[in-house]
């Protein structure tokens, strides 16, 4: 998943913030992700502008599909 995560980082950093969670950094981290419902790891979460969830997928996801849920989820043009 990282070079995915980088790649969409790169291409949309001035309209996307991505926030990598790892569970092995720190007990914070951790817990971070159990209050967001991640039961298993890679998990991806897309909010909109208003904090809102509009898609959850869990398991790797390649830069192709994360470009086009985004899309279809009206994150990215």
């Amino acid at each position: 998943m990282a070079p995915a995560l980088e790649a969409i980082v790169n291409q949309y950093k001035k309209v996307l913030m991505v926030k990598d969670i790892n569970v092995m950094d720190s007990e914070e981290a951790y817990q971070e992700a159990k209050k967001a419902g991640i039961k298993t790891t890679p998990t991806q979460i897309f909010y909109d502008i208003n904090g809102k969830e509009v898609f959850r997928h869990e398991g790797s996801m390649s830069k192709n599909d994360i470009e086009k849920i985004l899309k279809e989820k009206g994150l990215i043009k």
